[in-house]
């Protein structure tokens, strides 16, 4: 059965069941994972949540399968729930309203299994060039994407995006000593990935480990690179969801107007940049995507809403309501979330420090391991190179950077010019699966507390 003609079937039991509201998600995709230096998964998906108002109470459920049985199976499954839990009340149902952007056209070249397994082919001959890489494990994974969503008061939206990513784990090797770095490089179309700036960019990292020692325990002024900046901001990010400042677990509930990052800092939050790899023209109630500025000059201007909290906040704007699939609750989410850039390059910020360091690997970087996403405080095992005199002056690893994130954002002294956008979440073995792509330029924190020797 083709989603049409399920929707109609579900749609017309719905009625015949009492529900006031129905509600689809469809969403089905292919992909193709590429393992590095051989090996190959395809996979095929699709499925559909049903979110349904009856008697009061509000319940959803999902299937992979559209059928008649199916549609059976989500209608009685829902009406059930809510009898037996009460729903949670009537739930928020958009009608269609308002201007959906356009999303640019997904680029076809991510759905040739022949052009991506080329890509990954080059990746590896960039690997086999540098000649003491050969422990070097990843992955090229490509996928196609297709969102519906329909309600009986008239929405009804789709969007198309197809995604790419490559994750390397660079080993290198030196006289029997091994030296790791991790680089993530993603976008939206087959060009986002250069295969030999993404190899030389972690040749250089990795083979600029070997001789490291740990430095001094002490307070630090610190430059991150772009790839990993966009780690840090990935673990602050969570401050700026509307449900944790209601429910007091973000530190921001009252701030609003008020200075909460360094004056050269701006927040932005949009679902709709082809940078990053979260492009949505809507949202998971339907809600129109637009882009937000979440802090302006280190002042904090809005967080991150659905439509029930943009309500208790007032004049907010919704559209921040996400979910990973089908079969995921929806919550409220960072889209694309990224640090705007500013015109330093790299370069600069490091003569500028003078002394301090510079931070190009961070390890267990996830909530849950390094960051704390109820505290905000963070203890992560750190690699880089000691600056001195605003020149790289020697490695050092074995050393772990502490403190809050709160402070991290207030200390953001300096940004580059560099916007990368780095690993999400969800694609990170190991970590939460939450929604969200979240960049940075190169930054510059200061008084960062170090633990070393």
């Amino acid at each position: 059965m083709d989603f049409e003609a399920f929707k109609e079937v579900v749609f017309a039991k719905a009625k015949e069941y009492g529900f006031d509201q129905t509600e689809l998600y469809y969403a089905e995709g292919s992909g193709i994972q590429l393992s590095l230096p051989q090996g190959e998964q395809y996979n095929i998906k699709r499925g559909v949540s049903f979110r349904g108002s009856i008697e009061g109470g509000t319940a959803s459920a999902y299937a992979e399968q559209l059928s008649e049985e199916s549609a059976h199976f989500l209608i009685e499954t829902v009406a059930e729930n809510v009898k037996l839990t009460g729903g949670g009340g009537q739930a928020y149902f958009h009608d269609g309203s308002g201007t959906y952007p356009e999303l640019p056209s997904a680029d076809a070249e991510l759905e040739d299994p022949v052009k991506v397994a080329a890509l990954r082919d080059q990746v590896w001959r960039e690997i086999e060039a540098c000649g003491n890489l050969s422990k070097t494990k990843g992955v090229v994974h490509a996928e196609s994407r297709v969102i519906r969503m329909v309600n009986n008061l008239g929405l009804d939206v789709s969007c198309k995006s197809n995604t790419i990513y490559c994750i390397l784990y660079l080993v290198a090797e030196q006289n029997g000593t091994l030296k790791n770095s991790l680089l993530y490089r993603g976008g939206t179309c087959l060009a986002d990935i250069d295969p030999r700036d993404l190899v030389q960019s972690g040749h250089r990292k990795a083979n600029g480990y070997f001789g490291a020692e740990q430095v001094e325990s002490g307070t630090y002024n610190i430059v991150f690179p772009n790839d990993t900046a966009s780690l840090l901001v990935q673990g602050f990010s969570v401050f700026f969801s509307a449900q944790s400042v209601l429910s007091g677990t973000s530190r921001l509930q009252g701030k609003l107007g008020e200075q909460v990052a360094g004056s050269a800092i701006t927040l932005v939050d949009d679902p709709l940049d082809p940078r990053g790899v979260f492009c949505r023209p809507f949202d998971a109630e339907g809600q129109p995507s637009a882009a937000r500025t979440l802090v302006e000059n280190g002042v904090l201007k809005s967080v991150l809403h659905n439509t029930r909290t943009a309500e208790q906040f007032g004049d907010a704007m919704p559209g921040s309501y996400h979910r990973l699939d089908y079969n995921y609750s929806p919550a409220i989410y960072p889209s694309n979330f990224y640090v705007a850039p500013g015109e330093k390059s790299l370069e600069q910020l490091i003569e500028e420090l003078g002394d301090g360091l510079y931070v190009t690997d961070v390890t267990a970087y996830f909530h849950g391991a390094g960051i704390n996403a109820a505290s905000g405080e963070y203890s992560i095992p750190a690699t880089g190179y000691v600056v001195k005199n605003g020149k790289i002056d020697r490695p050092f690893d074995g050393i772990t950077i502490a403190g809050s994130l709160y402070d991290f954002m207030k200390n953001l002294s300096d940004i580059g010019s560099d916007l990368l956008f780095g690993l999400p979440t969800s694609f990170r073995p190991g970590a939460p699966m939450a929604h969200g792509c979240y960049g940075a330029p190169s930054l510059r924190v200061d008084g960062i507390t170090v633990s070393g020797k």
